[in-house]
């Protein structure tokens, strides 16, 4: 329509100028706001000197003076108006020059409108205790751009970015944005959108009521948990974790706790929504009994705010190492004695350089390792003794020592069976527990 209308100016101005044309006009913003100020520029090329130029604004008020003799020296020449918009409509401004003993009118066209850009969600469901991301639309309905768009969102909790920002958005035109935001109780939310008409500074707020649901969290599924084990002995809990909630997690740690016990940890550096993670933990109890373990774990969100939970279990831990020393025999031969026997992994994991060594005559018996509920023998030659001290050293799958003390007493040569007293010491805890193992005399 406006190259229409200046077409149909140009040649009845031409007609009657003489020379002098209006080739073109523009207004920044293209659009108005009512109170908004923007500017005509009026191109117009030709030789004659003008005797003044004029802007009527039927209807905007004109803020810049009319110009005065003015020439074209260049053969073209840009003249500048300001005016101000009072309310919504489609205004034509009427340029006056004077040149050549006339008069010429060139009609121009102005548009106010008072569209703001808009705001567009399509859900609004949030989840308390949890990071949730919102998906945005800004929409400009108007014909013009705006330009360094800010949007704000204000809710009671926290919101990451604090802003959102595009450089321009053109005319009949969408953006798209998101943010993150955590909240408690907040039930509605809030956005400032501000932005500029050209050199108008605009601002506009809306408030959206939210839909709050409860955050189903996390949960911790055990797939498998012993419940009657060995001293020393190293057993594993598996168990699922599931992130049921809407966001993502990281740093997710978990460890059990216990008296006199140790035990490892898990780790993941995130966990996804939905998303299930498999664990193991490995613990080894040191002293006998019915103990409680507490599986602590925590996790935090992608706000860094840390969680916490636990569940607990029970372990019933046996008055006995999962080291045994069994099937002891000795042997007299050539006046010396041959002790030999049996040593018995009693657990469920694995030990390691198992090692039977005497301490009144300084002999060792090297086995290495040994799996679950596996044994091996042992063969010492001795000088003959009325007693033996005897201990065993292994290492279990934590990597923790110990050694398990016997003092064995040698039986009269018409005995057939005797008792030897037994008691493990865990080095580092000094732990002791007593059992009995029955030995045997053979001669040769």
């Amino acid at each position: 329509m406006k190259k229409l209308l200046m077409l149909l100016i140009l040649l009845i101005f031409v007609g009657n100028a003489k020379g002098l044309v209006v080739e073109d006009y523009s207004v920044h913003p293209e659009t108005l706001f009512p109170g908004d100020i923007g500017t005509i520029t009026v191109t117009i090329s030709g030789h004659d000197e003008m005797r003044g130029v004029t802007l009527f604004g039927n209807g905007l008020k004109i803020l810049s003076p009319s110009y005065g003799k003015i020439g074209v020296p260049d053969g073209k020449i840009s003249l500048n108006f300001v005016v101000k918009a009072n309310k919504d409509g489609i205004y034509y401004p009427e340029l006056h020059i004077y040149a050549n003993g006339t008069s010429i009118t060139y009609p121009l066209i102005v548009k106010v409108e008072s569209l703001q850009p808009e705001i567009l969600i399509e859900d609004l469901r949030i989840f308390r205790n949890e990071v949730n991301r919102i998906n945005f639309t800004l929409y400009n309905p108007r014909e013009g751009e705006i330009t360094s768009v800010v949007v704000i969102p204000v809710i009671q909790g926290k919101v990451y970015p604090k802003s959102v920002y595009f450089r321009e958005i053109k005319g009949n035109s969408k953006v798209n944005g998101d943010f993150y935001l955590y909240t408690l109780n907040s039930s509605n939310l809030e956005f400032t959108i501000k932005y500029k008409n050209g050199n108008n500074a605009k601002q506009v707020k809306y408030v959206l009521p939210l839909d709050v649901y409860e955050s189903r969290g996390t949960r911790i599924e055990i797939l498998n948990i012993p419940h009657h084990i060995f001293m020393h002995d190293v057993v594993t809990i598996e168990g699922n974790i599931t992130n049921l909630r809407h966001d993502k997690i990281h740093d997710f740690s978990i460890k059990a706790f216990g008296e006199s016990m140790k035990a490892t940890s898990a780790y993941f550096p995130s966990i996804g929504s939905g998303e299930t993670k498999q664990f193991q933990i490995k613990l080894s109890p040191h002293k006998s009994g019915v103990k409680k373990v507490e599986l602590g774990y925590s996790y935090k969100d992608e706000f860094e705010k840390e969680y916490k939970e636990s569940i607990e279990a029970e372990l019933v831990v046996e008055n006995e190492s999962v080291i045994r020393i069994t099937e002891i025999e000795v042997d007299e031969n050539a006046g010396k004695i041959v002790l030999s026997g049996e040593i018995c992994n009693l657990g469920s994991a694995r030990v390691g350089s198992v090692a039977v060594i005497t301490h009144s005559e300084p002999k060792s018996y090297f086995i290495g390792d040994l799996e679950a509920a596996d044994f091996s023998n042992f063969d010492l030659t001795l000088k003959n003794s009325s007693s033996i001290n005897l201990s065993v050293q292994f290492v279990n799958e934590m990597g923790e020592l110990f050694t398990i003390y016997n003092e064995i007493s040698i039986p009269r040569k018409n005995a057939e069976h005797s008792e030897v007293g037994m008691y493990p010491v865990l080095i580092a805890a000094g732990i002791i527990v007593s059992i009995a193992v029955v030995i045997s005399w053979k001669k040769r």
